[in-house]
């Protein structure tokens, strides 16, 4: 018998559990994780987004050799929840837009608007609403309760989209990639990003 696939493209921790088992679209089996760099031209293989969780929940399905770049799984739990991600930066004092939990709708009532209403576990911007006036709160607390997630409610940041994906070794920088929105998709987030030099980034 053999082990199932992984499947990638699952988002939240609830995914995962149901991740490691075979489903009809969207499979990349563990063995093809490990083909990739066999197969030439790679040094090592850098899963982004969702994807990089899944693998590191599933690091031992995966032939040791697989030269996959992964932080352990414990780490990404504390990053992809918008809550958790949250918490962790007020702990190190980073800056971060003001933020809210929403443990219950009344609170709501006391943030000023303009503000973002955000599922703690989402991909692609379909966890996140836009609030602007009182309908636009009662229409985003209708859609995001649904899923049954925690939820907050953060201020808007000035300036523009932008993403930083990096690679550490022990703590120490090895690579980092920078991107700005070029084009917005459905939910809001970047269907398209161009690719930046931003030195702040990789200092």
């Amino acid at each position: 018998m053999t082990r199932p696939p992984c499947a990638a493209g699952a988002a939240g921790p609830g995914a995962f559990t149901g991740a490691l088992s075979p489903a009809p679209t969207r499979l990349v089996t563990c063995k093809q994780v490990s083909e990739v760099p066999a197969a030439g031209g790679f040094d090592a293989l850098l899963p982004t987004h969702e994807q990089a969780w899944l693998f590191a929940v599933a690091r031992d399905r995966l032939p040791s050799p697989a030269p996959v770049a992964l932080a352990p799984a414990e780490g990404f739990a504390r990053v992809q929840s918008k809550v958790a991600f949250a918490r962790l930066l007020d702990e190190l004092g980073a800056p971060q837009p003001r933020w809210w939990p929403v443990e219950d709708d009344t609170v709501l009532g006391q943030i000023p608007y303009p503000y973002f209403l955000e599922a703690a576990f989402s991909t692609a911007g379909q966890g996140v609403r836009a609030v602007r006036a009182p309908a636009d709160r009662a229409r985003a607390l209708a859609e995001l309760r649904a899923g049954g997630q925690e939820l907050i409610a953060q201020a808007p940041a000035a300036g523009k989209y932008g993403q930083v994906q990096a690679l550490f070794d022990d703590g120490r920088l090895v690579a980092a990639h920078t991107s700005v929105l070029a084009g917005e998709g459905v939910g809001g987030s970047a269907a398209a990003r161009l690719s930046v030099d931003h030195p702040r980034a990789r200092s």
